[in-house]
């Protein structure tokens, strides 16, 4: 009788001993699952802010070969960033390009980038012959909008952009749009000559 009434009292000491660990540890698991107004939650990482859209160019403006478009838009974003190394490396051999300040005055604190018009035409070629051999390219007119509140050019709220596009080495460059081509680029869109009187004279390209 005393052995049995010493196990009926240990069975009762380790019943409350297992009931003490249980409540123990669901109130544990209760702390760590449920919200805990002490506890700082962790700040969710902000959403990234999309880039606004700078180039805007026209799928009615586009042209059948896919890759011009692509050179058209690639040149124009670099240009839009500031980036004046890059565009030296899309330059043609065949002249000068751009200076650097000429560049960073005309391409500063960019808004926007609208291509207004771009056409196949045809260029005069490298001088390999007498005349030169005259070989197909492109020319087009970008309109570049200013930040209103850039300090470089106060009250200019933008400018335009004449440029032509020829092959070399199998890839497109840029080259700066002569005198005739602007007349006639300035003809496609509906407008007045606005090429100052002391350009040199050229001929009109043929488109």
């Amino acid at each position: 009788m005393e052995f049995d009434g010493m196990i009926s009292r240990l069975y009762r000491s380790g019943s409350a001993m297992a009931a003490a660990v249980v409540i123990v540890v669901g109130a544990s698991s209760c702390r760590r699952g449920g919200d805990d107004p002490a506890q700082p939650t962790r700040a969710s990482a902000p959403a990234p802010v999309p880039k606004p859209q700078v180039l805007f160019f026209d799928d009615a403006l586009r042209v059948e070969d896919a890759t011009v478009n692509e050179f058209v838009e690639r040149a124009m974003e670099a240009c839009a960033s500031g980036d004046y190394e890059r565009i030296r490396l899309m330059w043609t051999a065949r002249g000068e390009p751009i200076s650097r300040s000429d560049f960073e005055q005309s391409w500063h604190d960019v808004r926007r980038v609208t291509i207004r018009i771009l056409k196949p035409v045809m260029l005069a070629g490298a001088a390999v012959g007498s005349p030169p051999t005259p070989e197909p390219g492109y020319a087009f007119v970008a309109d570049v909008q200013f930040d209103p509140d850039s300090v470089a050019s106060p009250g200019e709220p933008g400018r335009e952009a004449a440029l032509t596009i020829v092959r070399e080495n199998d890839e497109w460059r840029l080259a700066s749009a002569p005198k005739a081509m602007r007349l006639w680029l300035d003809e496609q869109l509906g407008r007045a000559d606005i090429i100052p009187a002391s350009a040199e004279p050229e001929n009109r390209p043929t488109p």
